[in-house]
């Protein structure tokens, strides 16, 4: 009989600590999950072993093991760094780059064909032939690129650019 091999993945989370208070110690504690792009940015400054991780609004002091804001340092949280082991099952991401999406005026696709708005926008702006664009190696990585740049834009209106910027990485 052959052995089972478990195939488990550690998962690295990072939390602060969401109490209104989270220095009171009579109430139970809330950890709230940061971000994938923010725990990617602060797993990456942990491991190269910076003494901080910057973020938009506020950096992680590792030593502290505390969040503190850009805008005022004593507003501070403990923060906690979780090693978890995902058994090979797709763990869904509670927050993608953003807690509050940022909804789009007008829908991406209202009342056009497949193609939607940004591929007929490229496809007339550049002039790509209308049959099979997304053929041409050219032609997708342009669309990659305006795609990248939106990310950027709409990361600037959600006031997280560097998250933004690490996303397209």
């Amino acid at each position: 009989m052959a052995a089972h091999v478990s195939r488990q993945r550690k998962c690295i989370e990072w939390m602060r600590k969401s109490n209104y208070n989270p220095w009171l110690r009579s109430e139970s504690e809330e950890w709230c999950s940061y971000s994938d792009v923010e725990a990617a940015i602060t797993e990456e400054a942990y491991m190269k072993k910076q003494s901080k991780a910057l973020l938009v609004d506020y950096h992680i002091d590792f030593k502290h093991s505390v969040q503190i804001s850009s805008n005022n340092l004593n507003n501070q949280r403990p923060v906690k760094r979780m090693i978890k082991y995902d058994r090979g099952e797709s763990l869904l991401r509670e927050e993608r780059f953003i807690p509050h999406a940022v909804i789009p005026s007008v829908t991406f696709n209202a009342g056009r064909s497949w193609r939607g708005r940004f591929l007929d926008a490229l496809i007339l702006h550049y002039k790509f032939s209308r049959i099979k664009p997304l053929d041409n190696s050219t032609v997708r990585q342009i669309m990659v690129e305006k795609a990248a740049k939106g990310i950027i834009i709409e990361a600037k209106k959600a006031g997280k650019q560097k998250e933004g910027e690490c996303m397209i990485q």
